[in-house]
């Protein structure tokens, strides 16, 4: 029924159905921030609670162990000290959904409302955070990039990000590609990844169906939300341990005041997302 006399929130009086189903949808909607160390606040990994703009949380990661020696005259050896990585991410997002159903459009609809707002909630900030994340890929400071960056996708920067994290140690388990369409587009131009006569393979070694799936052994996210500035796309190689995103667990979902023949609805969240590796990612910049 209409609420024509002040607040509403939706969040309290289903707090549990609607919650989930925005969860669901923000997760499945995802293409990129889903790939990175992602948690929301009461998870395991999260230590601190979000209430407001500015407030901090940390994710704990655990260290790469290393071997040691045993001695062959007495059997002893040194205990390695293990504290694990504690990496501040601060709340520096607050982002709103929010829309106006028109009465005549509610009469004539057989939709649950508000079941819809909440899964377009939850695809509309998993959107924006994919935004946020592939933004960090051109803001940040990272170790490794191209140089000059306005150049095409190539075999060779894909084979030379491969390598550098490779040199460092970065785990090949993890690691994930995200690209522009337009490097796509500059891969499929290449014969060994897509005729097979020139891999000896049934089909092109890197291509199913037209698209890329692959680029030798690492998954590959083609997204056209990889950020375009000044002419070049920020594509990257990036290992899970890059970048860090966390959520707040009690967003709200509302139903505001009505003030004419509508009824306003919306939905908030906090949540932050902030660089945890520099060396975690190679920065590939290609012709926009």
């Amino acid at each position: 029924m209409a609420n024509e006399t002040g607040l509403s929130n939706v969040s309290g009086s289903v707090p549990k159905l609607w919650r989930v189903k925005a969860l669901k949808a923000r997760y499945a909607e995802s293409k990129v921030w889903k790939l990175c160390i992602n948690g929301v606040e009461g998870d395991p990994n999260v230590k601190g609670s979000i209430t407001k703009m500015g407030d901090t949380v940390h994710f704990q990661i655990f260290p790469v162990l290393t071997v040691g020696n045993i001695s062959t005259t007495d059997g002893s050896f040194t205990n390695q000290v293990v504290t694990p990585t504690d990496k501040t991410i601060v709340i520096n997002s607050w982002k709103a959904v929010n829309v106006d159903l028109v009465d005549i459009a509610g009469i004539q609809s057989v939709l649950d409302w508000e079941a819809e707002f909440a899964d377009a909630f939850g695809k509309a900030i998993s959107q924006q955070q994919d935004v946020d994340v592939l933004n960090l890929f051109q803001s940040a400071t990272w170790l490794f990039s191209n140089t000059p960056q306005n150049v095409p996708f190539s075999d060779g920067l894909i084979l030379l990000a491969q390598r550098t994290l490779d040199d460092n140690k970065i785990p090949k388990e993890d690691r994930h590609w995200a690209i522009a369409p337009v490097a796509e587009a500059d891969i499929l131009a290449v014969d060994k990844f897509s005729l097979a006569n020139t891999t000896g393979f049934t089909k092109g070694l890197q291509v199913e169906g037209g698209r890329i799936t692959g680029l030798y052994g690492t998954d590959v996210t083609v997204t056209p939300l990889v950020n375009n500035t000044a002419s070049v796309r920020f594509n990257a190689l990036f290992h899970k341990e890059a970048i860090g995103i966390v959520m707040q667990k009690n967003f709200t979902m509302e139903k505001f005041a009505r003030t004419k023949f509508s009824q306003p609805y919306a939905g908030s969240a906090l949540y932050g997302v902030a660089q945890l590796r520099n060396d975690h990612a190679y920065i590939v910049g290609t012709n926009s």
